[in-house]
C-alpha cells in the first residue's frame, strides 16, 4: 500500500465524523491517493517526518513506548536538537548526524524504524490494549500532526507550541490526564483531544442558552478550549484551572486566535475570588477529580457555585462515572441521587441527558444536568432528579449499550 492511501485508512480509523479539520484532511488525502500533486505532498511529508523525529515534544507524544524502551533516545534527540545552534562546523556536523536519523528512522518501509513502527501501531492497533489512552493519545497526536502538515499550515506554530507545553507537564506536574495528551481539543485548532469541544457543546446544546451579554465561569477550566469556545457566544468568560501548564495552553490559543474576553487564573475554586456574579457556570466532570485535587466536599463545592451565580443563572453540570459503585471514589458518580439531594436544595433541576463518549475506549458515557439556580436556599427541596430513569431512558435509544 503507498502512502496517502495507508495515512487515509488510519485517518478513517476514528477521525472523527464531526470534525470539519479531519473533513479537510480525508479530501486532501484523497487527492493523493488518487495520484495527484505527489511532489507536494512529498514535500509536506517530509516535512512533517522531520518534525516529528526531531523535537523531544513529538518523540515524547508519538513514541511513548520507545522512550521507555531506549531511556537515551530523549537525550540524543536533544542534543541533536540544540547542537543545531552551535556554530559553523560543530553545527554542520549536526546536521548531517540529524539527517541521518531521519533518514533511518523515517522510513515507513522499514518495520524496526520509528516512523514505521508507529504508522503500523496507528494502523492495526486496537484503543483497549496496553495502558488507559496509550494507544489514542499517540493517535489523536498524531491526526494533529496531520492536520498542521498535510492541510494547515497556519496551525503549526500553535501545535509546536501546545506539545512542547504538554511535554513540560510530562516532566514537571504529578498527574495529568490522558497519558499526558490533551484532555479538551478544539476542532477551530486543529486539535483533537479526549474531548472535541465544538461536539461537545453541540451534543449538550448550551449555545442556545446563553446570550451575548454574559458573563460565564468555567471551573476547572483545563486547556481553556471550552472557555474559548464559549466566548465566541457571551461577553466575558473566567477559566479557572489549578494546573499552570493547561493555563498556558489556553492563554497560547488565545493570543493565536487573538480573543481578548476569556481571562485565564491558575486558581483553586476554593479559596479564588472573582470580582462578578455569573449568568452562567459550567462545572462539567470536576466536582470530584480523578486526580484527588479537588479540595472540597460535594455540598461545600455546590453551595460554592450558588453563591457565584446570579438567581434564575446556569448551572451546566456534567458528570464522571454513573455507572459506578457509588462509594465515594475520585471520579464515581454512582451516587448521584445522593449529590442531587443536595443540589437541587440550592438549584432547579431543568433537563438531563446521557451522552455517549467521543472515543471508543476508556472514557465513559456522560450524564449532563441543565439547572437554574434558585432565589434562595430551599433546605426541604425535594429531589427531581432520578439517575435510574435517566439511565434507563439512554439504554432505550436506538443504539445505546
Amino acid at each position: 500500500m503507498t502512502l496517502p492511501p495507508r495515512l487515509l485508512e488510519i485517518v478513517n480509523r476514528f477521525g472523527r465524523d464531526t470534525d470539519p479539520g479531519i473533513h479537510r484532511l480525508r479530501e486532501r488525502l484523497q487527492v493523493w491517493c488518487n495520484g495527484t500533486d505527489q511532489i507536494e505532498f512529498e514535500r509536506r511529508w517530509t516535512e512533517l517526518v522531520e518534525q516529528a523525529l526531531t523535537r523531544p515534544h513529538w518523540i515524547a507524544a508519538l513514541f511513548p513506548q520507545a522512550c521507555a524502551e531506549f531511556p537515551n533516545l530523549l537525550p540524543l534527540i536533544r542534543s541533536l536538537d540544540n547542537a543545531r545552534d552551535l556554530p559553523d562546523q560543530r553545527a554542520r556536523g549536526a546536521n548531517e548526524n540529524l539527517n541521518t536519523w531521519v533518514i533511518e528512522q523515517g522510513d515507513v518501509s522499514l518495520s524496526d524504524g520509528l516512523m514505521g513502527r508507529l504508522l503500523d501501531d496507528l494502523q492495526y492497533g486496537h484503543p483497549h490494549e496496553g495502558p488507559a489512552f496509550l494507544f489514542l493519545s499517540r493517535y489523536y497526536a498524531y491526526l494533529d500532526l496531520l492536520q498542521a502538515y498535510l492541510v494547515a499550515d497556519a496551525l503549526r506554530p500553535l501545535h509546536e507550541r501546545i506539545f512542547a507545553i504538554l511535554h513540560l507537564q510530562r516532566n514537571q506536574w504529578p498527574q495529568s490526564y490522558c497519558n499526558g495528551y490533551l484532555y479538551q481539543g478544539w476542532e477551530a485548532l486543529g486539535l483533537a483531544g479526549i474531548k472535541p469541544t465544538d461536539a461537545r457543546l453541540g451534543a449538550y446544546n448550551i449555545t442556545p442558552l446563553l446570550s451575548p451579554s454574559d458573563r460565564v465561569l468555567d471551573v476547572g477550566a483545563n486547556s481553556g478550549f471550552l472557555a474559548l469556545a464559549v466566548g465566541r457566544h457571551v461577553a466575558h468568560v473566567d477559566a479557572v484551572e489549578l494546573n499552570p501548564f493547561l493555563v498556558e495552553i489556553g492563554r497560547s490559543a488565545a493570543d493565536f486566535l487573538g480573543q481578548k474576553n476569556v481571562r485565564f487564573t491558575i486558581a483553586d475554586i476554593e479559596s479564588w475570588r472573582p470580582d462578578t456574579i455569573y449568568d452562567a457556570v459550567f462545572s462539567l466532570a470536576n466536582h470530584c477529580t480523578i486526580d484527588g485535587r479537588m479540595s472540597m466536599d460535594f455540598e461545600n463545592y455546590v453551595a460554592r457555585l450558588f453563591s457565584l451565580i446570579k438567581p434564575g443563572g446556569w448551572l451546566f453540570f456534567e458528570s464522571h462515572n454513573v455507572f459506578g459503585p457509588g462509594t465515594g471514589a475520585p471520579g464515581d458518580d454512582g451516587d448521584l441521587d445522593a449529590k442531587f439531594d443536595i443540589i437541587e436544595r440550592y438549584f432547579e433541576c431543568v433537563d438531563s441527558t446521557m451522552h455517549r463518549s467521543f472515543v471508543p475506549a476508556h472514557d465513559i458515557d456522560k450524564l449532563f444536568v441543565k439547572l437554574r439556580r434558585r432565589p434562595t436556599y430551599l433546605a426541604d427541596a425535594v429531589r427531581t432528579f432520578s439517575l435510574a430513569k435517566a439511565i434507563t431512558r439512554y439504554r432505550s435509544l436506538p443504539g445505546r449499550p
